[in-house]
């Protein structure tokens, strides 16, 4: 099961700005155009930035009203496929 842990709870450095929150997944590489797919279903709430295609590093930038809701996506969608949420600082 898959927590989704806000940046206070987890007490990690996560990108937000006024308008959006970040989320990066590091996810395998038959999977980096589903999640793309699935986002872009949901038209306005998160756009899907392959960071790095070696590694299979997606960035999702999330706008602000629809945070709580691309979280429950994650949550249901690691029923479906393998990912990992990596926190913005393990990046660098």
């Amino acid at each position: 099961m898959v927590h989704i842990l806000s940046s206070n709870a987890a007490g990690d450095k996560v990108e937000n700005t006024d308008c959006t929150t970040v989320r990066y997944l590091h996810v395998r590489r038959k999977d980096v155009f589903y999640i793309k797919y699935l986002f872009e279903g949901y038209e306005g709430i998160a756009n899907t930035i392959t960071l790095d295609a070696r590694k299979t590093i997606v960035k999702l930038e999330i706008a602000s009203d629809f945070v709580d809701l691309v979280d429950k996506i994650l949550v249901e969608l690691h029923h479906e496929i393998d990912f990992e949420i990596i926190p913005a600082a393990d990046l660098k």
